[in-house]
């Protein structure tokens, strides 16, 4: 399953920045089990997909508190 989720990530603009997170979790937790393995290899996708929140690019991001919690729900 981590290889297919690897392969579907790949059209991402910043799937190396989920495969890194994957790295790092298994640095921190090498049992990591494949289901915590998989949430840190997929947990940006939903940016990949037309329609979701946009940033408000004119302030830092972790001041944009609405596309924060929009981005967490979605």
């Amino acid at each position: 399953m981590i290889d297919r989720a690897g392969g579907w990530i790949e059209p991402y603009w910043n799937a190396k920045h989920l495969r890194r997170t994957a790295d790092w979790l298994l640095v921190l937790e090498p049992d990591a089990s494949e289901t915590l393995q998989l949430a840190a290899l997929t947990h940006d996708m939903e940016r990949h997909f037309p329609g979701g929140p946009v940033p408000d690019l004119t302030v830092p991001p972790e001041a944009d508190l609405a596309y924060r919690r929009v981005h967490s729900e979605r």
